[in-house]
């Protein structure tokens, strides 16, 4: 089965035009700022008025402008000229929160006038799609709470903020965040239009899909953003600071719907992409699982995103998908992994030794080494490792919540991935295949025998 529909495909093999608007915007706009910075005289036409929080939605309403009408010009619909200029009187109201939010004091205004227009422009959408019915009104209604409730999609560049300064790492969150908006748009509004289809769920869990390149990219992108932010979400709910006081979380609907949302991304999204990227390395035939390994490193994951880009398709059905997944051999890289987590224990040792609570922190350091050697045979050991891993982290009185997000970002995408390397296997329906596919392979070799 296909992950998307044909006018679903047109519009994620264009998707790199709202992409390309938000980098050209977006580096217009921190030219804009910078000039306004160090010389707010200079003639630019009024460089100074981009410091203030006006100057960001001027350059941001137009990528979601261009990235809401995209897929009504690509199937020429016949009311794209009027949906265009409703779209833009609706968008255009955000010039207003500002205002909005000097008038109220609060954030808490602007959440709720961001969600009324995400769902005008998500139902308005479903109208002329020809879609009226109830279903088509809580896809709407789901789609606006998660893009109300969901973080900027900031690279981790905004992990190390304290390591390199401030305000610039900021600015290409902003760059990273605007050009990802195109993409987990249509990311969340195509996987809950298809979520109705009963066979969908079981395309998105198996590995055996023949995943073509757009879909794939597409996918990884999407998926892989939403990562960060749902860390950071559960790392400041989790602090100690929230904790002690756990009734902010309840001061208005959309809190509680974002650490809901938060937990639901670090859960799923990690066991989602490790599907497709199996799905597009058995595609490719190139199970190799040190690439697979590879997508799971922030920043060195773009070499190995490119190369399975790039690749062209071998395998063209889901039972030559099978057969490259069963006929691979283990991988060395289980005793690589090894060996450097070992090291990296070892190495820790005499920082250990120094901590305050030194005998806890050992006592850790021993437990991971032993998981290490049991997590070779036993899938359970690869859950308590990396719960070891994040015990430190949350439960130090140096906690940052910058640190803890990324921990929770990488020991979600490790147990996908350990799970892989160690303990490969295949759905119940993709085992069926692969056994389908070997039953007609043997019938193959006896009539050419005959």
């Amino acid at each position: 089965m296909h992950l998307f529909t044909d006018n679903q495909s047109a519009v994620i093999k264009k998707i790199w035009i709202p992409v390309l608007l938000a980098a050209i915007l977006s580096i217009s706009y921190l030219v804009f700022v910078n000039f306004g910075r160090y010389d707010p005289y200079l003639p630019i036409g009024g460089a100074r008025m981009f410091n203030n929080s006006y100057g960001p939605l001027i350059f941001w309403l137009p990528v979601i402008l261009v990235t809401y009408n995209l897929e009504f010009f690509l199937v020429q619909h016949k009311h794209r000229m009027l949906i265009a200029a409703v779209s833009l009187v609706l968008v255009a109201g955000s010039l207003g929160l500002p205002a909005l939010t000097n008038m109220l004091g609060s954030g808490y205004g602007v959440v709720y006038f961001t969600f009324l227009i995400w769902t005008a422009l998500l139902l308005l959408r479903f109208v002329v799609m020809g879609k009226k019915d109830t279903k088509a009104i809580l896809i709407a209604l789901a789609v606006a709470v998660v893009l109300t409730v969901q973080p900027p999609a900031r690279p981790l560049a905004s992990i190390f903020i304290r390591m390199f300064g401030y305000g610039y790492l900021m600015e290409y969150d902003m760059l990273y965040m605007n050009m990802v908006f195109p993409v987990t748009y249509y990311l969340f509004l195509f996987i809950a239009e298809n979520l109705t289809d009963s066979n969908y769920i079981k395309a998105l869990r198996s590995k055996l899909t023949v995943m073509d390149k757009h879909s794939y990219l597409f996918l990884f992108v999407g998926l892989y953003s939403l990562l960060m932010p749902a860390g950071r979400i559960l790392a400041e709910f989790l602090s100690k600071g929230s904790l002690n006081n756990i009734g902010y979380i309840f001061r208005n609907v959309f809190t509680p719907l974002g650490i809901i949302y938060a937990v639901a991304v670090l859960v799923f999204v990690p066991y989602l992409l490790r599907n497709i990227v199996v799905a597009r390395s058995l595609t490719i035939s190139n199970p190799n699982k040190f690439w697979f390994f590879l997508h799971i490193i922030p920043i060195v994951n773009t070499i190995a995103v490119l190369f399975y880009w790039s690749a062209p398709a071998v395998n063209t059905t889901a039972g030559e998908n099978g057969t490259t997944y069963m006929k691979e051999p283990m991988s060395v890289l289980r005793y690589v992994i090894i060996g450097v987590a070992l090291l990296s224990i070892l190495s820790q040792a005499s920082n250990i030794a120094r901590m305050e609570d030194a005998g806890v922190f050992m006592g850790i350091a021993v437990a991971k080494l032993v998981l290490l050697i049991i997590l070779i045979k036993q899938e359970w050991a690869v859950y308590v490792m990396m719960g070891l891993v994040l015990l430190p982290i949350f439960f130090t009185r140096y906690y940052d919540s910058s640190t803890a997000a990324l921990a929770l970002l990488q020991c979600a995408l490790s147990i996908q991935a350990f799970l892989e390397v160690y303990h490969p296997s295949l759905e119940d329906a993709d085992a069926e295949i692969y056994l389908k596919e070997e039953s007609a392979i043997g019938e193959d070799l006896v009539v050419g025998m005959d």
